[in-house]
């Protein structure tokens, strides 16, 4: 079997889990910012309770949804989205 050489994995800066941690992302997320962007499922109802506690914080929130992954055209127009 071949394998490379060299590895590489770029992550998230934070990452916080464990059991009720959800209560804790609308105040992270407020932290970087006014305006936020969600991004969701096929489903946005599920990120209803995200929305609702950062609007509890003040922040401004766009809310997108995507069937599948999203790729980088959707991700620009979304950000320009919010960005309005």
């Amino acid at each position: 079997m071949n394998t490379p050489e060299r590895w590489e994995f770029a992550s998230a800066g934070r990452i916080v889990f464990g059991r009720g941690s959800a209560r804790e992302a609308p105040a992270i997320v407020a932290g970087f910012g006014r305006r936020v962007l969600v991004v969701t499922g096929a489903t946005p109802s599920r990120a209803e309770w995200l929305v609702d506690g950062l609007a509890a914080l003040g922040t401004e929130t766009t809310l997108i949804d995507v069937d599948g992954e999203p790729d980088v055209t959707f991700a620009r127009i979304g950000a320009e989205s919010a960005r309005r």
